[in-house]
């Protein structure tokens, strides 16, 4: 008898969090309101010339977002999370971006742009520093110049494209060598360089979740990003307490949920032909 009321309790319990689940997919006012968050503010170059200009992104989360963009000079293109900056007085200024949304919650960040006719390589991005073979990695030089140039080089390998963005692929495994070297009207030059690895091992580059805060029942995306030879995925997720939320989906994007106000760790494991296995753990907080 006791058997038989702990499985009807537990039944219980099931229908009533999937009803729960149901009742908010089917009923939009039942909406939760998300969690405003302002992630980051970034500029494509910090530093630009008095013709130049640079693009600012606003990595904003919530609902109806407005976006309001302050300086102390220059000027903007656009007014959503995504603007064009352009100033020609020399010297510093302060770019501060607010973020509001539809309950009148206001955040706000700023990031600083210099504007000089020096030359200034600011940065050398791979998309990839650890890669598979016969993978095409892009790697971005970031400079700001007046008529600046940019040369590449490696020490093995090819490189296609020309310009401040190209691709590096690499011949075997092994560590390469790419240099970049930036040069402007004036005959002044700067070099950077950033070494690549080339590996024919399982390669598990990244496990991401959006959002990583959520409401009872709103959904969050988890991806895995990853490099091998016919890669498999097996996912999993469980609250300090021991319920198991459910993953729906397969493969490398899953997507998942739950009914009651408990965070919960989202895991991952690759395999590949060789069944070399690796594991990444994700936390998605909940709030009600």
């Amino acid at each position: 008898m006791k058997i038989r009321i702990l499985l009807i309790l537990a039944v219980l319990s099931f229908v009533s969090c999937q009803k729960k689940e149901i009742v908010f997919t089917e009923n939009p006012s039942l909406h939760q309101p998300k969690v405003l968050s302002f992630n980051e503010l970034m500029a494509t170059n910090p530093f630009i010339t008095p013709s130049g200009k640079t693009i600012i992104k606003a990595l904003a989360y919530g609902d109806g977002l407005n976006f309001t963009w302050k300086a102390n000079h220059g000027s903007f293109s656009g007014n959503d999370s995504v603007v064009e900056y352009s100033n020609s007085t020399i010297g510093d200024d302060t770019i501060i971006c607010e973020v509001k949304d539809k309950y009148g919650k206001v955040l706000s960040k700023q990031i600083k742009i210099t504007v000089t006719t020096d030359l200034i390589f600011s940065s050398l991005f791979a998309s990839d520093t650890l890669m598979p073979l016969n993978y095409q990695t892009t790697l971005t030089a970031t400079a700001s110049g007046e008529d600046i140039t940019y040369s590449w080089s490696a020490n093995e390998g090819n490189i296609a494209g020309s310009g401040t963005q190209v691709t590096f692929t690499a011949p075997h495994t092994g560590d390469f060598e790419i240099t970049c070297t930036v040069k402007d009207k004036y005959n002044n030059s700067v070099i950077k360089k950033i070494t690549l690895t080339a590996s024919n091992q399982l390669i598990f580059k990244s496990l991401t979740a959006n959002p990583e805060t959520i409401h009872l029942n709103e959904n969050s995306t988890v991806n895995a990003v990853a490099y091998g030879e016919e890669l498999t995925y097996t996912w999993s997720a469980r609250t300090p307490s021991g319920f198991i939320p459910p993953i729906y989906g397969s493969g490398s994007s899953i997507m998942t949920t739950i009914c009651h106000a408990e965070s919960f760790i989202v895991t991952c494991i690759i395999k590949d032909k060789f069944n070399n296995a690796i594991e990444k753990n994700i936390r998605i907080n909940v709030i009600e």
